[in-house]
C-alpha cells in the first residue's frame, strides 16, 4: 500500500495508558535561551513569506517531510490493525515471533558489521582517510558513507525495546501510537527534544517496530513502497560482499555475537534471506529505516534509489545546499577550505608543495568551490590570536554556519579536520550568542540511555547554535548573494 494513499485519511490516536514513558508536563526541552513559542513564531513567519528565501525553504522542507511521515506512519498503523483484527494467530504468539523476527534481523546486521569492518580492513583504504583534496563522501571500494554507517543495529535494538513493552505492542496492534514515540504531532521538530518522537530516534523505533510487524503480518520481507517512502530507504551493497552465505561461514564473528544468535533459536538466514534485504532490477541492498537523516546522504546516486525519490535521507551539509539551491552538495570540507583560502591565502595555510598541489587540485576541478562563490564571507580572521572571528552582530537571518573540528595534533587547524556541522541561521543571534538554526542531525542515545527511555537527536529541524570561536575549532559563516 502506498504512503500516500486513501487510508492515509486515517487518524491515529497515541495511547494515553500510564506507565514508562508517558509524556510529563514540563519535559525537558533542548532550548535555553528560547521557548517554543518563539520556535513556532519563526516557523509561522517562514510560513507567511516574511523571512528569508533560504529560511523559509528549510522550513517548508521540514513541514513536507513531516507531512509525509504523518501520512505513511498512519496508513501502515491502519494496515497493521486491520491484518491483526483479520489473523487467527494469539496476540502473545505474533508478538514473541516479531520480537524474535527483529532479533534475527540485528544479529544479521551485527554480522554484516563485523564482516564489513573485516574488508574495510584488508582493502587498506578507510573511509575517513584524510588527505588534502579528499572527499569524505566518495565510494571507499564500493563502500559508500550511508552504507557503512547505517546505524540500523541500535534501530532494531530501539525497536527490539518498544516491542518487548506488551502494552506498546497492543496500542500497535489496534493502530495506536504508544506515548513518547508520536511523531505525527504536526509541532515544529525540535532535534534532540524528549517529549514525544519528533527530534529524536524514538521516531525511527517506532518506524523499524512498523515495518517488522507489517513484514510478519503479511508473511513478506518486501516493502512495497521502498521507492516513494519517507519512512526507508534502500543502499547498494558492495560487491565484495556476498550474500548468499551465511556472514558466519565468510568470518569468524565474535564469541559475543555467536551466543546472541544462538538466543535466536534458528540458524541465522544469509543477508539475502533476511527481512531488510533489497533486490531488484537496478542491483541488491539493504533496506534503512530512517527519520530523515543519513551521513552521507544525498552526496552521491545510488541506483537502488530513484532520482527523483522525494525526502531521500539528508546529512546536514546536503540539506543546507538544498535550500541554498545550490547547483550540488558541498561539505563541511569545502566551507573550511573555501574560508581558509579567501582569509589567509596559500601561504599561511600550506608549506608542503605536495599538500598546495593537492588542494589546487582541489580548488581547480570541484565544483563545490564555485558553488560557494554564491555566498559572501561573513567570518574574518584575526591575526593577533591566530583564530578565525564572527562578530554575532554580523550575522544575519539566511547565513550558513559550518564548524570543523580539528585533533590535537593539527592545532593550526591544516588539514581536513576530523567532524564537522552545517545549519542555516534562522532567527537573530541574541546577546549570549545564541541563534536558532535549521538543520539535519543524528546523535542517537547509547543502548544503556535507549533502555532508560531517552531520544537522542535525529532528524531534520531546528536546534539551538551558539557563535563559538575557540581552539581546535574553525567556525564560519557564508551569507547568500541572492535570496
Amino acid at each position: 500500500m502506498s504512503a500516500t494513499g486513501s487510508a492515509a485519511a486515517t487518524e491515529v490516536k497515541v495511547s494515553k495508558e500510564a506507565g514508562a514513558g508517558e509524556v510529563k508536563a514540563g519535559a525537558e526541552s533542548v532550548l535555553s535561551a528560547f521557548n517554543r513559542a518563539e520556535v513556532e513564531e519563526v516557523r509561522a513567519q517562514a510560513r507567511a513569506g516574511g523571512l528569508h528565501a533560504v529560511i523559509q525553504r528549510a522550513f517548508k522542507f521540514h513541514d513536507d517531510f513531516n507531512a509525509a511521515t504523518t501520512r505513511a506512519v498512519q496508513t501502515k498503523l491502519a494496515e497493521i490493525a486491520k491484518l491483526a483484527r483479520e489473523s487467527e494467530e494469539d496476540p502473545e504468539k505474533a508478538r514473541l515471533a516479531i520480537l524474535n523476527r527483529a532479533k534475527i534481523a540485528l544479529v544479521q546486521f551485527k554480522q554484516l558489521n563485523e564482516v564489513m569492518g573485516a574488508l574495510v580492513k584488508k582493502l587498506n583504504d578507510p573511509i575517513n582517510k584524510n588527505r588534502p583534496g579528499g572527499n569524505p563522501y566518495e565510494w571507499v571500494k564500493n563502500f559508500s558513507y550511508p552504507f557503512k554507517t547505517h546505524k540500523m543495529v541500535e534501530v532494531l535494538e530501539g525497536a527490539i525495546n518498544l516491542l518487548e513493552n506488551r502494552t506498546h505492542f497492543d496500542a500497535l496492534s489496534e493502530g495506536r501510537i504508544p506515548p513518547k514515540y508520536d511523531c505525527t504531532s504536526g509541532r515544529t521538530t525540535v532535534l534532540g527534544d524528549e517529549t514525544d518522537g519528533l527530534g529524536n530516534s524514538r521516531a525511527t523505533y517506532l518506524k523499524a517496530a512498523i515495518a517488522i510487524m507489517l513484514k510478519h503480518f503479511k508473511k513478506s520481507r518486501n516493502q512495497e513502497d521502498l521507492d516513494s517512502s519517507p519512512m526507508a530507504n534502500a543502499w547498494s551493497m558492495p560487491a565484495e560482499m556476498d550474500l548468499r552465505r551465511p556472514f558466519a561461514e565468510q568470518h569468524r564473528m565474535s564469541e559475543e555475537l555467536i551466543r546472541e544468535a544462538v538466543e535466536c533459536g534458528v540458524p541465522i538466514p544469509a543477508f539475502v534471506d533476511g527481512d531488510f534485504v533489497v533486490t531488484s532490477s537496478r542491483g541488491v541492498g539493504m533496506e534503512t529505516i530512517h527519520s530523515g537523516f543519513a551521513m552521507g546522504g544525498g552526496h552521491f546516486s545510488d541506483p537502488l534509489s530513484p532520482a527523483d525519490k522525494p525526502f531521500v535521507p539528508f546529512d546536514c551539509t546536503k540539506g543546507i545546499s538544498v535550500v541554498n539551491e545550490y547547483a550540488g552538495p558541498v561539505t563541511t570540507v569545502d566551507q573550511t577550505y573555501l574560508t581558509r583560502l579567501r582569509l589567509r591565502g596559500w601561504a599561511a595555510q600550506f608549506k608542503d608543495p605536495d599538500a598546495q598541489r593537492a588542494v589546487r587540485t582541489w580548488e581547480e576541478s570541484a565544483p563545490e568551490p564555485k558553488i560557494l562563490e554564491q555566498c559572501a564571507l561573513v567570518t574574518r580572521w584575526e591575526e593577533a590570536t591566530r583564530s578565525y572571528i564572527t562578530d554575532p552582530d554580523k550575522i544575519k537571518p539566511g547565513d550558513t554556519g559550518f564548524y570543523r573540528e580539528f585533533a590535537d595534533a593539527d592545532p593550526d587547524m591544516l588539514e581536513l579536520g576530523k567532524s564537522g556541522h552545517a545549519w542555516v541561521v534562522a532567527s537573530p543571534v541574541k546577546p549570549d550568542g545564541k541563534s536558532l538554526g535549521s538543520n539535519w542531525n543524528r546523535s542517537m542515545p547509547s543502548g544503556a540511555d535507549m533502555r532508560l527511555g531517552k531520544g537522542g537527536t535525529e532528524g531534520v529541524g531546528v536546534s539551538e547554535f551558539q557563535v563559538v570561536d575557540r581552539k581546535g575549532r574553525i567556525q564560519g559563516f557564508f551569507r547568500p548573494k541572492k535570496a
